[in-house]
């Protein structure tokens, strides 16, 4: 009898460490399908990423109307001094 009940336990020790086996193995492939569905929303999730990344680094940055009035008012300012020394040479010349 003590026989009989060691053999029992020996081959419910293999079952069940058969058991876990299968166990382990169908979760290992349920993770295998999970990464393979996964995987493209993961691309997606990148390039998605590197367009916000590159859109944000491209961003004009907007100058208020008063600022640009002033830096046009500068630049022809800069272009009349230009002219006039252009204008006093040319007399000097003649």
């Amino acid at each position: 009898m003590a026989k009989d009940k060691k053999n029992t336990e020996l081959l419910l020790s293999k079952r069940l460490q058969l058991a876990i086996t299968v166990g382990a193995l169908l979760v290992g492939l349920a993770n295998v399908w999970i990464a393979s569905k996964l995987a493209p929303i993961a691309q997606s999730v990148a390039v998605v990423t590197t367009r916000v990344q590159a859109i944000e680094e491209n961003q004009t940055t907007f100058v208020p109307r008063n600022e640009v009035e002033l830096q046009l008012k500068n630049i022809k300012e800069q272009l009349d001094n230009i002219e006039e020394k252009l204008d006093s040479s040319l007399r000097i010349v003649q």
